[in-house]
């Protein structure tokens, strides 16, 4: 929840209490306000209590150590302020009755109503990414507390905000020159990725050449290669050799990269990439390999899918026909076609859902279900399609 969006809630629920007193019915207010105060003390009280048993309780690793005594204690926190606040507005109505008689209204109290209840719609109106001031959407960036739309709100804002953007981009705890940055990587450099200029170019080339830590590295020469910047891929094929620390988890990034510049020189250097990782790690690195090589889309790039396809490895063979499911096309369907007489079954199978996937039209009557025969059969209804085609 944004800072602005809790003062908006605090404040109407002011304005809701001033109207009642504004209205004379400041004996109910009271009982209110001590009845939350009661609940909140309880409720602080035995969310605390439950969550210690619970934590002690918590066996094993995983997310469910830490997280789950803390979501248990939260329920518990709900549940016993709830009951003790209603609770406690039963008994002092029952032994208080004045606390619904009315006293004479008090204009002071209603106009201020007026005053907190325009003012927290005004915090929800201002919290919302169309109307806020571009200086709190920058710096909910900065805090990782930025939404999706806050990040297109920003993107839709064009160069005015990249002064703003740049600001907060070095206010970052770190240097560019310190090994040990944080590890996450600046959400600034993203957008400004979508934005472009001369400015921009300059400053993703200096995280992209700086002394910092992979990820930051990489997000800089991924922005560089949305905004189509062609001089980032030489680099990005030199950080794409790079095998210490983090570097081979980051090299999915740089390959989609490459695609999205296609870089029809580095054909080679991508099918490498893919053909050389060591089998099932890290496990986006196929997909974006064969996802690069689509989207250069040259002759040599479907000699090279059609030779991953192929692969000595059976599992890699299995990762790519997979990756190709999510790129539909003629070609595509020649490299799974082919893939359906493989030596190995499960590379059969393989590809004959990828090709199910990737060209659902094609399969006619062919069962959906994986056997040799259905195999066999689809590839024939695509071999006749492809006829009929031509």
């Amino acid at each position: 929840m944004n800072d602005l969006t809790t003062i908006g809630i605090i404040t109407l629920v002011l304005a809701f209490l001033a109207l009642l007193v504004g209205a004379g019915f400041w004996r109910l207010v009271v009982a209110l306000v001590a009845a939350a105060l009661l609940a909140a003390g309880a409720a602080a009280g035995v969310g605390w209590i439950v969550w210690r048993v619970a934590n002690s309780f918590a066996t094993g690793g995983g997310e469910w150590r830490g997280l789950g005594p803390l979501v248990i204690g939260v329920i518990a926190v709900g549940v016993v302020f709830l009951v003790v606040f209603v609770v406690t507005l039963i008994v002092i109505g029952v032994k208080k009755r004045g606390i619904f008689r009315r006293s004479p209204p008090s204009r002071v109290a209603l106009g201020l109503s007026v005053l907190l209840f325009v003012g927290g719609v005004g915090a929800f109106v201002l919290d919302t990414p169309a109307h806020a001031p571009t200086a709190l959407l920058v710096r909910r960036l900065g805090t990782g507390a930025a939404s999706g739309e806050d990040e297109q709100e920003l993107v839709r804002r064009g160069p005015a905000v990249v002064p703003a953007l740049l600001t907060e981009l070095h206010r970052h705890p770190y240097s560019r020159d310190d090994h040990s940055g944080p590890s996450q990587v600046p959400p600034q450099l993203r957008v400004l990725g979508q934005l472009g200029g001369a400015d921009v170019n300059a400053e993703l080339h200096r995280w992209l050449e700086a002394d910092v830590e992979a990820g930051i590295r990489v997000a800089a020469a991924t922005a560089l290669a949305e905004l189509g910047d062609r001089s980032v891929a030489p680099w990005i094929v030199q950080l794409l050799a790079k095998n210490d620390g983090q570097w081979p988890w980051q090299r999915a990034q740089l390959l989609k990269a490459l695609g999205q510049l296609k870089a029809v020189g580095q054909v080679g250097t991508i099918r490498d990439a893919v053909a050389q990782q060591p089998v099932f790690t890290p496990p986006q690195l196929v997909p974006a390999g064969v996802g690069a090589l689509v989207a250069i889309g040259t002759d040599e790039a479907w000699a090279a899918v059609a030779e991953l396809s192929a692969h000595q490895e059976k599992s890699r063979r299995v990762e790519v026909l997979t990756a190709l499911q999510d790129h539909p096309g003629p070609r595509t369907v020649a490299v799974l076609v082919k893939a359906l007489d493989d030596p190995e079954a499960t590379v059969r199978e393989s590809a004959f859902w990828a090709l199910r996937r990737a060209a659902p039209g094609l399969a006619g009557d062919v069962p959906s279900d994986w056997s040799e025969e259905n195999g066999k059969r689809l590839r024939e209804a695509v071999t006749k399609q492809r006829g009929k085609a031509e």
